[in-house]
This record gives structure tokens, C-alpha cells and sequence, in this order.
């Protein structure tokens, strides 16, 4: 299952709301449960006049656990003891929790067009290459690289965005401990050959 990384924007808010005497533990578990999380990794942040702030404690989501789900928090709150809605409670916040309050009804297309999108990322991500020249007879000026601009080009024929990194001394240790960034972003050991 794909996940939304948070990316450090884990907060989201709820204005026009107050509270009295509310439990917050039961106030977090309405809006973990509702986004499929664990009660733990809900908490309440803040809580001033007309305002309600809740963090995620996880740097990932599931998009179908969060997208649409704002009138389900909205409307588990309001049943709990202690909450008061106004006319205009709405929920907040920056980056992938916006997505929180989105119109039901348009999750599914929006989850559809967002997982394309992804794909298509990662599709022109996997697909570049960076070409290094190496040698002193290359960094001295002796020699012409050749080698970079035929290879280039065969990565391109084969559908490659390629482009030129430069020009590396000859060293054994440092070819033997590159590392490549994947298209996922994280970082593999091709120690002994690529």
C-alpha cells in the first residue's frame, strides 16, 4: 500500500471549536480512529479560544486512511462530552493533511490522479543516469573524454535522461563505495559492481 510521507507536517487544526472540561485523550483517540491510526499516534497539541491543534506521530499516512475524513473527525467530536462545534468548525493544515478536508466525493479521483502522477515520478526518475569520466590523462587535459558523450548517448537511445557529472580521479576505493541514489530515494551499496 503507498504511503504520504508527512514531511515534517504533521499538525492539523480545527478552528471555530472549544472545549470545557473535555478528556483529550478521547479527544485525539475520535481523530486517530477516524484517520486509522493507533490512539498513540494522535496527540492534542494545543487548545486555545475557538481552536483545537492535533499532531500525527508518524512520518507516513495512508492516503485512503486520511483524504476525506474531516466531517467524520468533525462529527465524532461533537459527540464527545465537553466539545463544542460552531457553525463554521472546519479542520486545517499544510502540506499532506489538506487533504483531510477534502469533499468525500472526490477522494476517489483524487487518490486515482495522485497515485498516476506518483507513478509517473517514478518512472522518470528510474530512467536517468549520471556519466562520470575518470582518469588523470582526462583531468590533465591530455586525452579527450570520448568515452562520456558515446555512453550518454547509448543511455539516451535506450531512453535515459542522461547528463555529465564530471570527471573523478582514478581511485579503486572510491568506484568500489558509490553509492546511487534510487528513484525511492534511498541509498544503495553497489560495492564490488553496479
Amino acid at each position: 500500500m503507498v504511503e504520504w510521507d508527512l514531511l515534517e507536517k504533521t499538525t492539523f487544526w480545527i478552528d471555530d471549536i472549544d472545549l470545557d472540561n473535555a478528556n483529550l485523550g478521547q479527544v485525539a483517540e475520535v481523530a486517530a480512529q477516524a484517520l486509522g491510526l493507533l490512539p498513540e499516534e494522535v496527540m492534542v497539541v494545543d487548545v486555545r479560544p475557538g481552536l483545537l491543534a492535533f499532531d500525527i506521530l508518524q512520518k507516513k499516512v495512508k492516503p485512503d486512511a486520511v483524504a476525506g475524513k474531516g466531517e467524520t473527525i468533525l462529527q465524532g467530536l461533537a459527540s464527545l462530552q465537553g466539545v463544542m462545534m460552531g457553525p463554521n468548525a472546519a479542520i486545517h493544515s499544510e502540506g499532506v493533511l489538506g487533504f483531510i478536508a477534502l469533499d468525500p466525493k472526490e477522494v476517489g479521483e483524487v487518490l486515482r490522479t495522485s497515485a498516476d502522477q506518483a507513478r509517473q515520478v517514478s518512472e522518470a526518475v528510474a530512467r536517468r543516469a549520471i556519466v562520470f569520466a575518470s582518469g588523470a590523462e582526462v583531468i590533465a587535459g591530455k586525452i579527450e573524454d570520448t568515452n562520456s558523450p558515446y555512453i550518454m548517448q547509448q543511455l539516451e537511445k535506450q531512453g535515459f535522461t542522461a547528463r555529465f557529472g564530471g570527471v573523478l580521479e582514478d581511485n579503486a576505493k572510491l568506484a568500489s563505495c558509490l553509492c546511487f541514489i534510487s528513484y525511492s530515494g534511498t541509498q544503495r551499496d553497489h560495492r564490488g559492481g553496479c
